[in-house]
């Protein structure tokens, strides 16, 4: 069958018209490879019946990243620069993603949307995806190292995580189809990481991916928080690193950290003002204990209301 007679085959929807068999698989997943994740593609030929509208729930782990500071860097480069920072960028970042097992979504400019648990389930789809995340940062920071004095920008992702119901499959209409996630929890995945910018972190995780993995990664209680658009609470965590890469002052920091945010959740705002402000003497460029610090001294001259429970609510992405 010709390439394109493939392609007006997915796209019309009656894929499930044939048996895909011997070179009409090399062909699907040869051509459509850079087009759709490995596991899809592979889905698809195992049940051409899946290429339908429409979706199923499922348990899923989400995961967004984005560059800081694309908007500065992307004014200051040629058009050709730029295309070649971000081909390599996303394709580093792709790598870990689906060497882990998750499923690219969709590149939106230079931010990445992946997911873990569908199509094929994944019980321990929360570690996987921690461990990509992880995987992401230390292939920036060998970029960082390797571009330096070239010229070129020093990279640096924002990553969120969380875990949930989502309802995945393939959207759009009868001529496109857009094999995604859609629901609320995607939408915090989103929000989390662009909470990165408020605390000064790299990767915040949501308290569902937290409890799948707390025994494998050094985290850091970071807030309760309501993100912006939401109404409901959330308790977040700094994914710090792997138990053997994280250094003796790092656990300190956290353990100073968390110790003034028990206080600060106990109300006791000025204690809590005391704690942080010796994480900073400390660790001065903690960015979230200075968030905290700043707060609980905003607390001192205006308490919250007496039915407060500890949750932020951010009126910013």
């Amino acid at each position: 069958m010709p390439l394109a007679a493939v392609g007006v085959t997915l796209v019309a929807g009656s894929l499930v018209r044939y048996a895909l068999e011997g070179r009409e698989r090399r062909v699907l997943r040869k051509a459509f490879g850079h087009y759709l994740a490995p596991q899809v593609i592979e889905s698809l030929v195992r049940d051409p019946s899946q290429l339908r509208l429409g979706g199923e729930r499922c348990e899923l782990t989400i995961f967004f990243s984005d560059l800081q500071g694309f908007t500065s860097f992307s004014e200051r480069l040629q058009p050709e620069q730029l295309v070649h920072v971000l081909i390599r960028y996303l394709s580093e970042m792709t790598q870990s993603i689906t060497m882990s097992g998750g499923t690219l979504d969709k590149y939106i400019g230079d931010a990445i949307m992946a997911f873990w648990g569908a199509p094929d389930d994944d019980e321990d789809q929360c570690w996987r995806a921690c461990r990509a995340a992880l995987a992401n940062q230390r292939e920036l920071a060998r970029l960082r190292s390797t571009w330096s004095g070239t010229g070129r920008p020093e990279l640096s992702a924002r990553i969120g995580m969380h875990a949930g119901d989502a309802i995945v499959g393939n959207f759009g209409s009868e001529y496109r189809l857009d094999y995604t996630a859609m629901g609320d929890t995607v939408n915090l995945a989103s929000r989390l990481e662009g909470l990165n910018k408020v605390y000064g972190t790299r990767i915040i995780m949501s308290d569902t991916v937290h409890a799948e993995v707390s025994d494998r990664v050094v985290t850091r209680l970071l807030d309760k928080v309501a993100a912006k658009g939401r109404t409901g609470g959330t308790t977040i965590y700094e994914l710090v690193g792997l138990p053997a890469d994280v250094p003796a002052s790092a656990l300190e920091r956290i353990a100073r950290y968390e110790a003034a945010l028990r206080l600060y959740f106990e109300r006791d705002f000025e204690g809590a003002v005391a704690g942080f402000q010796e994480v900073l003497a400390r660790f001065p460029a903690d960015g979230p204990a200075a968030v905290l610090c700043a707060r609980s001294s905003t607390y001192l001259d205006h308490p919250p209301p007496a039915e407060w429970d500890g949750v932020y609510a951010h009126e910013t992405k």
